[in-house]
């Protein structure tokens, strides 16, 4: 397989956020090995903390899932929109890297075997699933 870098700007500027398919194509693997980082909002007491979650390119979120993995209920947790993901971020919904945020956000992988597969998130998305 071609290992080619990515980045946001390989998309140029666009109206529409950029889709696993075209972000496989981009970097020459199939769209279950992208890694998708997905902002998301965890309301705990009256404050909302940002929370990075890696998922495969793929698979689906759930909510419920995600409110046991943060111990709080699902209707305490919601996606950000796309002017949170660029305030907490610096980057727009499409184009979020795992890190090198302004806000910290660290990243959630929610693959348990995900570390144990992939030393980096680069390596995570041309490992073999």
């Amino acid at each position: 397989m071609k290992h080619t870098p990515f980045a946001p700007s390989s998309f140029g500027q666009r109206v529409t956020p950029p889709t696993v398919e075209m972000a496989a194509r981009a970097i020459g693997c199939r769209p279950e090995q992208v890694i998708k980082s997905v902002l998301f909002l965890v309301k705990r007491g009256t404050a909302r903390e940002p929370v990075l979650v890696l998922v495969a390119g793929t698979a689906k979120i759930a909510y419920s899932a995600l409110g046991r993995l943060f111990g709080v209920g699902r209707k305490k947790v919601r996606m950000a929109t796309p002017d949170e993901v660029m305030q907490f971020t610096g980057y727009p919904v499409g184009g979020v890297p795992p890190f090198g945020h302004p806000t910290p956000c660290p990243p959630t992988p929610t693959d348990p075997c995900w570390p144990k597969r992939c030393s980096t998130p680069a390596e995570a998305m041309t490992a073999p699933c």
